[in-house]
């Protein structure tokens, strides 16, 4: 098996989700819009890692939180993925906003 390739998968996964997550929390920001339910940013999020590999299981907290990245402030929902990369479960936890749906951060768990 080339592990190369797994190396640069979370890597690749990560940039495309940082990219369409800056457009989509900037455009919501300046549109306005209400909170989007948290089903609807788990599945989008899904459909996402579902790109790279077979979702084995995820989850989000519908509650949610008040988050602060240096002077950005947002209402956010907290969630992870997990999938299995080279024959192991590996977990990947998410913070998304509330109003545009878009992953603010996401980090590998394990």
């Amino acid at each position: 098996m080339n592990n190369s390739n797994s190396t640069y998968r979370p890597l690749v996964l990560s940039a495309t989700l940082g990219i369409s997550s800056v457009a989509g929390f900037l455009l919501g920001k300046l549109l306005g819009k209400g909170q989007i339910s948290p089903a609807t940013i788990l599945h989008e999020t899904i459909d996402a890692f579902k790109k790279e590999g077979t979702v084995e299981g995820s989850w989000i907290d519908h509650q949610p939180h008040p988050y602060q990245r240096f002077a950005t402030k947002a209402t956010v929902y907290r969630g992870g993925i997990q999938r299995r990369e080279d024959d192991q479960l590996v977990d990947y936890r998410f913070i998304a906003d509330a109003e545009t749906g878009s992953i603010l951060k996401i980090t590998r768990a394990n």
